[in-house]
């Protein structure tokens, strides 16, 4: 949240953002669209882990890797999915760690 709170000034003439209402909008959906991604990723991680650790720990990191490089587009609705997956590939990661700090 704080990196959004940075780059408000580069992505408001970025993507000539002018009015505070779209300004408001659109650094709320930045910000929440890594945590809905987030809850996703905990909530469907059960499905993953019936696959074996090893092979849930690379499928989400894989979801990681693709959801940052969607967010290198210099566009902002790539920006908003790219962070959706990105933030699934960390949810199921962080349920992944909690399972195997377990055995």
């Amino acid at each position: 949240m704080s990196s959004i709170n940075q780059m408000s000034q580069m992505f408001n003439a970025k993507f000539l953002w002018t009015n505070a209402i779209t300004q408001a909008l659109y650094s709320s959906l930045l910000g929440a669209s890594g945590c809905s991604g987030m809850a996703i990723g905990a909530v469907t991680a059960g499905y993953l882990l019936s696959l074996g650790r090893k092979n849930s720990f690379l499928i989400s990191s894989l979801f990681c890797i693709v959801g940052c490089s969607i967010t290198l587009v210099e566009n902002i609705t790539a920006i908003l999915i790219g962070r959706v997956i990105w933030g699934y590939g960390v949810g199921v990661l962080s349920v992944n760690i909690s399972r195997f700090i377990e055995e």
